[in-house]
């Protein structure tokens, strides 16, 4: 794959091609050339098809293709920090087959105002809303690093992403909570805390799944947790920087509300949380 990857980088790079497009372009090379390997395992009854079945190889030939070709921007997504990207990113998610696959998401800010489902309930009994949900499992979902971003638009009460399927991964994806648009106060002038204002459980909350991944990720600026599971077995957060989730960090002022943890891993077994940078999170 490492050959058709550069072959595509560099004819973008002598195009003129923007910066933030060369990590798509990378992707796709990626995808595409190591589907023309597993074809041509698959014919010379080689390599992959060794390794597994040709139905396999062959199934796996056809998802890495669909991944070449598959980002949020595909399917409506804008990421100019404006345009509410909710509904395109789910649609991307959506259009995986049931066995899973990849959704890239390229550089940019990606405004998420409207709830794509909902997981678990509020003590009231309401449904906690999450803007993108994978409910699939062999699902990964990928960025480009720090410049894409996923940020809850103003005066929201949802989670940011959500994820319920196994063996799952997001990865290289900025969240950022927008606690500066989504603060609100009681008559007294105090911060609302849990369950309370626009305040959730967790702007990345996973449930119920085995084997998730959420890895080189930056969680920011939330009025709640920033990565929460529950229920989960063999959940692995790792090298992500969590900051300035919570009342304090949004305001020194309001020390004991909103209170929330830069990552918090709850009733499952087996669940780590391995080389993060975690500060600023109350």
């Amino acid at each position: 794959g490492a050959l058709i990857r550069v072959s595509a980088v560099v004819g973008a790079m002598a195009a003129g091609a923007a910066a933030r497009k060369l990590g798509a372009i990378a992707r796709y090379g990626e995808c595409l050339g190591l589907a023309f390997q597993v074809v041509d395992d698959i014919l010379d009854k080689d390599g992959f098809c060794r390794a597994m079945s040709g139905k396999a190889a062959k199934a796996k030939a056809i998802r890495l293709i669909e991944q070449a070709k598959k980002t949020v921007k595909d399917f409506g997504a804008k990421g100019d920090g404006v345009t509410d990207d909710a509904v395109a990113i789910q649609n991307a998610i959506n259009s995986l087959p049931s066995t899973g696959g990849r959704v890239n998401v390229p550089a940019g800010t990606y405004m998420l105002g409207t709830s794509n489902g909902s997981l678990l309930t509020y003590p009231n009994g309401q449904p906690i809303l999450c803007a993108i949900k994978i409910t699939k499992d062999n699902v990964t979902f990928s960025g480009s690093g720090s410049t894409s971003v996923l940020k809850l638009m103003a005066n929201k009460k949802m989670r940011a992403l959500c994820s319920t399927g196994h063996n799952n991964v997001i990865e290289k994806i900025t969240v950022d909570g927008n606690a500066a648009q989504r603060a609100s106060r009681d008559s007294t002038g105090k911060l609302y805390s849990w369950p309370d204002g626009y305040v959730v459980d967790g702007l990345v909350y996973l449930f119920g799944n085995n084997n998730a991944i959420v890895r080189d990720c930056e969680i920011r600026y939330g009025l709640e947790d920033g990565v929460g599971t529950w229920q989960t077995s063999g959940s692995l957060i790792q090298n992500c920087y969590v900051h300035d989730n919570g009342g304090y960090a949004y305001d020194p002022r309001s020390l004991y509300d909103a209170v929330a943890n830069g990552i918090a891993l709850n009733a499952g077994t087996g669940n780590r949380a391995l080389n993060n940078r975690v500060e600023k999170n109350t």
